[in-house]
């Protein structure tokens, strides 16, 4: 893969931590953590937008339609 594509898979596992784990263990705010996991899902979206839109906007290599 990509280096940009490992870190956007990167920070989907970042927002997971924040939006699942870090809850369950208590004396954070939520909404912070709702923030950061929100925050960390964009970027990584992001990033896969980046690398991914290049290539999904090409031709075929074969020069067939679709």
């Amino acid at each position: 893969a990509a280096k940009l594509t490992a870190i956007a898979y990167g920070l989907v596992n970042l927002a997971v931590l924040f939006r699942v784990i870090l809850p369950l263990l208590g004396d954070t705010s939520w909404l912070e953590l709702m923030v950061l996991a929100g925050s960390s899902w964009l970027a990584a979206f992001a990033l896969f937008l980046v690398v991914y839109i290049p290539i999904l906007s090409l031709a075929r290599v074969d020069g067939k339609e679709g």
